[in-house]
């Protein structure tokens, strides 16, 4: 399946016009989230507060945005915030919040490999994605290079993902074990996060979508191949942030000799050695 046709089964899922119901049934109705957001803004955005710095009047776009419940307070702080997503469906609970607000977003409801930098206007400041996302993603490459298009030069990239060792669960001892392999790059059937929200009824009506998730290594890598000047990996319990800054222009990394591993390739020692993402969708398989 190409990354098309893979992002069109996802548009799908995320579609679904209950699914605005399990928003509401989470969050709540977009009125009272307004006005818990603007009791303090800067408290929706708390993860995000050390890098992001002073955003008034500032140029910010939030790729993959959701549901805007990072959007709308960037907006009541005096940032100028486009939120691209797929979902039409996020896209209404998104603007009737910023209703709610009285504040004003531009929301493009697109693929977000399909935009244009230059539709979208001049480029932007800050780009925010996060929550989820990369592993809709087939190849990470394409998506980097839009975020490194979008920005201006010195623009701040800030990525905030679940943490790929999230796979990891807790034994009976307080260790932590792979309950999955972590090199897995197999695409996934997994569903939607708050379908359990629903009715049994509706709930066997969502379609899954599909998920092929990355490691770590491969997802700094991409930023940093597509010109991305790495500023700083933080990891906090299940999550991970990536702080970067637009370079000049996209590079090469040096690639490991012909003889050498490729990403995710083990030895036969490595076995016997223990060598094994608004929200994550559920990695249970559907039936």
């Amino acid at each position: 399946m190409d990354q098309k046709s893979h992002s069109e089964v996802n548009r799908a899922a995320w579609s679904h016009p209950a699914y605005y119901d399990a928003w509401c049934k989470h969050y709540g109705a977009p009125r009272g989230v307004a006005a818990e957001i603007a009791r303090d803004p800067w408290g929706q955005l708390r993860r995000y507060q050390p890098h992001l710095g002073q955003v008034d009047g500032k140029r910010v776009v939030n790729l993959l945005g959701s549901i805007g419940r990072k959007a709308v307070p960037l907006a009541m702080l005096g940032a100028d915030v486009t939120v691209v997503d797929a979902s039409p469906v996020n896209a209404r609970y998104a603007e009737e919040l910023a209703d709610a607000a009285g504040v004003t977003i531009t929301y493009v409801v697109s693929d977000v490999l399909q935009v244009e930098p230059r539709d979208l206007g001049e480029p932007f400041d800050i780009l925010l994605t996060e929550g989820g996302v990369l592993h809709y993603f087939l190849d990470l490459r394409p998506f980097a290079d839009l975020c490194h298009n979008l920005l201006r030069p010195g623009g701040h990239l800030i990525l905030g993902e679940h943490h790929p060792m999230r796979k990891c669960t807790p034994t009976e001892y307080g260790r932590a074990v792979l309950s999955e392999d972590y090199f897995d790059g197999t695409i996934h059937e997994c569903e939607l996060p708050l379908a359990h929200l629903l009715s049994d009824d509706v709930r066997a009506e969502l379609p899954s979508v599909r998920c092929r998730h990355w490691t770590l290594g491969e997802i700094v890598t991409t930023f940093a191949e597509a010109g991305f000047l790495i500023q700083a990996l933080k990891e906090t319990p299940g999550m991970f942030h990536l702080i970067a800054e637009r370079g000049d222009s996209s590079c090469d990394v040096v690639q490991p000799d012909q003889g050498a591993l490729g990403a995710g390739e083990r030895t036969a020692g490595d076995e016997a050695d223990g060598a094994g993402g608004e929200d994550a969708p559920d990695r249970t398989r559907r039936s």
